[in-house]
């Protein structure tokens, strides 16, 4: 808040998930996250920070994050493999962009500068 008033920064779009995460028991500094119910809405205001009425991105669907701050597990490997995991990424941020086709337009740019949403938004 302090450097949207400061910057006069305007949000373009509110991203959601709800995120369960987990660490190694044996080494803290491998941790694996499960982000899902990925959800979003355009140009937010504080009202809707806590709605449940956001716009579901990838329904049905999770994304799995390994994070390790020395060297990839070789167990995670295996298990990677088993299941036939690949690795790709994966920016909330920009999916829920995408969730949103009015956000990329051009001409759509001036309302999220004058605060007025486009007709194409209702």
């Amino acid at each position: 808040m302090y450097h949207m008033k400061k910057e006069s920064l305007v949000p373009t779009v509110l991203v959601v998930y709800d995120r369960e995460p987990y660490e190694a028991l044996s080494d803290p500094s491998i941790r694996v996250t499960f982000d899902k119910s990925l959800r979003s809405a355009p140009k937010p205001d504080l009202t809707q920070l806590f709605s449940e009425d956001l716009k579901p991105v990838m329904e049905n669907h999770f994304i799995l994050e390994v994070k390790y701050d020395r060297e990839y597990p070789e167990w995670m490997r295996l298990i990677v493999h088993q299941l036939g995991l690949k690795q790709q990424a994966a920016s909330k941020y920009c999916m829920s962009i995408d969730n949103h086709p009015y956000l990329l337009r051009m001409k759509n740019w001036q309302w999220i500068l004058s605060g007025k949403r486009p007709l194409s938004d209702v």
